[in-house]
């Protein structure tokens, strides 16, 4: 049976060696669960207590991540999370801690490639949804125009932790195509991040999570100039086909590469898709202006950026 101080220092190592930072209570009982199984600690020994010693030993601290707060509610619209923090907890790793399976998307995803970006968003984490059955009907472009005429859907699944808000998603089920682990500078444990193609696509079909289309220009001319417009265009012609979204976005990413400069022979893959209908940029352009080539609806700024 191991001595008090024996198993605190298992405990000390046991923790250490998962290079994380946060911990859902469940989590931190699996790995007592663990340890008594191998014998490094009595099985008497209680998750509170076990928690008390990583509280004495390391700083092991609770932190309640609220929601935030939504204009006019008096209250918060969703329960808090409990989480255990050990050491500097990034942002990125809270927001992903929350839900299983999440990673990050969209501009945080951007910026987990070194790809700066609008710096007041959010920190974005998707959690994709069950698969659901495939949308009957043909698409049509009355069905085009209305959807674009409103503004995009945000998510509203919003909390906070040290100022910065970690906005939960819950995008179309994928499998968790293309996302991968990248290693962030801030951590020693790679965080699940969606690769670049598949982030190209998922900003041109929620430019709003980046900032906007000028933001997603700017992060397609900064991919194109480090991997190329013949490479990018064959994954992002096979991300899409992967994701099989029912609008024609590959006339959004055309425009997009159009702009970062790609070499129109490398386009032909993404113009060989047609131009069945007249499709938008992003939602609600208050003033746009019609790019034939692509047969798309643009904001009218984004064309001098």
């Amino acid at each position: 049976m191991p001595d008090a101080q024996s198993w605190y220092r298992e405990a000390v190592h046991a923790i250490a060696a998962t290079h994380r930072h946060v911990f859902s209570t469940g989590e931190l009982q699996k790995l007592l669960d663990t340890l008594k199984e191998a014998g490094a600690v009595p099985t008497r020994i209680s998750l509170r207590r076990f928690m008390d010693v990583l509280q004495s030993e390391v700083g092991l601290r609770e932190h309640i991540i609220s929601a935030a707060h939504v204009a006019g509610a008096s209250d918060p619209p969703y329960r808090p999370f409990r989480r255990h923090l050990l050491g500097t907890a990034s942002p990125e790793e809270v927001s992903l801690s929350l839900r299983p399976r999440s990673y990050l998307s969209h501009a945080s995803a951007l910026r987990a490639h070194g790809i700066p970006t609008a710096p007041e968003l959010p920190v974005f984490a998707n959690q994709e949804q069950r698969p659901k059955p495939t949308p009957n009907g043909d698409l049509t472009q009355a069905a085009i125009n209305r959807a674009f005429q409103n503004g995009p859907r945000i998510s509203q699944y919003v909390f906070e932790y040290q100022g910065t808000q970690l906005a939960l998603l819950a995008g179309k089920n994928t499998g968790n195509y293309r996302v991968t682990e990248v290693r962030h500078p801030e951590h020693v444990a790679p965080l699940l991040v969606a690769d670049l193609p598949r982030t190209l696509v998922d900003i041109a079909v929620r430019p709003a999570y980046a900032g906007g289309p000028l933001h997603v220009l700017h992060a397609y001319r900064h991919v194109v100039d480090s991997i190329g417009g013949e490479r990018l265009v064959a994954e992002l012609c096979e991300t899409l086909d992967a994701l099989r979204h029912v609008y024609p976005y590959h006339q959004a990413l055309g425009y997009y590469l159009m702009r970062a400069e790609v070499n129109a022979k490398h386009l032909i893959p993404l113009r060989n898709r047609g131009a069945a209908y007249d499709f938008y940029l992003c939602n609600r352009i208050a003033d746009p202006v019609y790019i034939p080539s692509w047969s798309i609806y643009v904001p009218r700024d984004l064309e001098i950026a």
